[in-house]
């Protein structure tokens, strides 16, 4: 079983929030918590519901860089994989070892397969989670067939 999972660790006086996100294919997980604004997480959700609109579109969600000084790396790619148009969503993490200890340090890349219409779901989700986060955003599916 796939999923991704936000939650919401803390809010700022100016609305940012720290958030969590987690998300797993099946084989491989992970969790990155990262600072983020609501309102570009309902950009994010308002691209997936409707994505995809071509085979060459991406929809990104993107905190930090590879650049070991900023505080952690998330990429989250929505992206079609074929020419067949199906989907997949690219998650990178990196917490660039905050704690400055080799033991702690963590990254990961992989890619969970989903039908497009799991990400339309995700999509209508986050928008409605972003005007409510008191509870976690959790979304599962099947890529058994995928």
């Amino acid at each position: 079983m796939s999923y991704i999972r936000f939650e919401r660790i803390w809010e700022d006086y100016d609305k940012m929030v720290q958030i969590l996100i987690s998300s797993s294919n099946g084989s491989y997980s992970c969790s990155q918590d990262i600072y983020i604004y609501p309102e570009e997480i309902m950009t994010f959700g308002e691209q997936l519901k409707i994505f995809p609109q071509s085979l060459e579109e991406d929809v990104v969600l993107a905190y930090g860089s590879d650049d070991p000084k900023v505080y952690a790396y998330l990429h989250l790619r929505a992206c079609t994989y074929n020419r067949a148009g199906h989907v997949a969503l690219e998650i990178k993490t990196d917490n660039h070892n905050i704690h400055k200890k080799a033991y702690q340090h963590a990254s990961t890349h992989f890619f969970v397969a989903c039908e497009a219409t799991v990400l339309n779901k995700l999509g209508r989700a986050l928008c409605a989670w972003t005007n409510d986060m008191s509870q976690p955003l959790e979304l599962e599916w099947d890529t058994s067939e995928l």
